[in-house]
């Protein structure tokens, strides 16, 4: 949104909880405005979890002209509560009433398709961000993966054996569908051929954290190494595609394997919009429009941090410059849980997980060969990321000038660290006092943060 690493605005490490009166700061312009200031209008739908304790924090309120989905993470599919209280549907800042019993990722497509059909008559050009909440695992504790009948009975679904499994691949059927759907919809309505879609993910698969009140789906990301919550591939590394018709993409059909962080939209989506010369000092994203319009252009990032936490629990860092990784400190909310490989469920070395994309990362150690082993709760450890994807290999002490520099960038980086501004729980916080909603509560209460 920022274009900023989240370390330098105080949003590293922990997302906002239910009850928690913080987000994102007021004092950070944000995409929707740049993309108002370049004559879009721009819209939101699905989820929100950037603040929603006080009214100015709500997406309506930072640029966004419409927004309707929930607000915060854990969202029941069904009834639209948290932990089972309370109600989180919005239509802006205004309580969305009628809707239960609706799968929300059905909600989530049905209202872009509607915001997409409106807008497409107006000669004013749209951003349209469906944030969705799938396949996220709720707070529900009758059924923490709650999928829906119509995708659990797909051939390909059903013929899971893991039920865990079959849940999960039920939850990412609905997000196809609702790809599909926007696309169709973009074709009904003429405007595909003015479209650039992006698809991405936001992080890894989880694994069970003991102490954490995460439902956890039974994800792999394998062959990568680490889960969400780590800063191994596995944890950040993450699929996306671009699509655009001919007529903006040459070679559409093609596989980048170009370095890009998500610090990289907002100024990506600018040079889209024709608006080059506005002001991003202090940022650090940087566009890659150029470079996916032209195939033979190399990307314009050659190194990114990943993240940097100097808490008082668990500080940690990761980055990347040009083939190598550095990474270090204890992670995964303070367990050691997750930073290995994790298999999915039903596959063995001799029963492995089938590839059949572009896309799949593979990953060979040879027999009876010891390679240094990775404790970044102790040192960091270096690795190859080109030649070694799924971090096996601990190049450290084999290449300390490597390591060195790597250290030097995350110094510099670090001048710029903002402490992470999370307030816990408001013990003043009721769903029962706030007319039973999960949203601005602040405003009625009292007059400071």
């Amino acid at each position: 949104m920022t274009a900023k690493y989240p370390f330098k605005i105080g949003m590293q490490e922990q997302p906002i909880k239910p009850g928690e009166p913080w987000g994102l700061p007021l004092t950070e312009k944000i995409m929707p405005q740049y993309l108002k200031e370049a004559g879009y209008s721009t819209h939101i739908i699905g989820k929100w979890h950037l603040g929603e304790h006080r009214k100015a924090y709500l997406p309506t309120n930072r640029g966004f002209d419409t927004f309707v989905g929930a607000f915060g993470g854990l969202l029941d599919n069904y009834d639209y509560s948290v932990f089972g209280k309370g109600y989180a549907l919005f239509n802006g800042s205004l309580p969305l009433r009628g809707l239960n019993g609706t799968y929300f990722q059905d909600l989530t497509a049905e209202w872009a398709e509607a915001i997409i059909e409106r807008e497409s008559q107006s000669t004013k050009p749209f951003f349209l961000f469906v944030s969705s909440s799938a396949p996220r695992g709720t707070a529900s504790t009758a059924d923490h993966m709650q999928s829906k009948l119509e995708y659990l009975v797909r051939p390909d679904v059903a013929a899971i054996i893991d039920p865990g499994r079959r849940k999960y691949a039920a939850m990412m059927q609905a997000v196809d569908e609702t790809v599909k759907r926007v696309y169709e919809s973009l074709v009904r309505n003429g405007v595909q051929n003015c479209t650039v879609l992006w698809f991405l993910s936001d992080n890894g698969g989880p694994a069970p954290i003991p102490g954490t009140y995460t439902p956890v789906p039974p994800t792999s990301n394998w062959p990568l190494r680490g889960v969400k919550g780590t800063l191994f591939e596995g944890g950040v590394r993450v699929p996306a595609f671009v699509w655009a018709s001919d007529d903006i993409l040459r070679d559409r059909r093609r596989l980048s394997s170009q370095l890009f962080h998500i610090s990289d939209l907002l100024p990506t989506f600018l040079s889209i919009a024709g608006n080059k010369s506005v002001d991003l000092e202090g940022t650090d994203g940087v566009t890659q429009w150029n470079a996916l319009l032209n195939p033979k252009l190399s990307s314009p990032r050659i190194s990114l941090v990943i993240d940097i936490f100097n808490g008082y629990r668990n500080p940690y860092f990761a980055a990347i410059k040009g083939n190598y990784k550095v990474v270090a400190g204890l992670f995964a909310y303070g367990h050691p849980v997750g930073n290995g490989w994790t298999r999915p469920v039903g596959t063995t070395d001799t029963i492995p997980q089938r590839h059949n994309h572009l896309t799949a990362v593979e990953c060979v150690q040879a027999e009876n060969v010891t390679l240094p082993s990775c404790a970044p709760a102790k040192a960091p450890c270096l690795f190859d990321l080109i030649a070694d994807p799924c971090e096996l290999n601990n190049l450290a002490e084999a290449k300390p000038e490597i390591l060195g520099n790597l250290l030097k960038y995350v110094r510099a980086e670090n001048v710029s660290y903002v402490p992470l501004i999370q307030v816990v729980r408001d013990p003043h916080f009721d769903v029962s006092l706030n007319g039973g909603l999960w949203g601005p509560w602040l405003d009625k209460t009292r007059s400071s943060d």
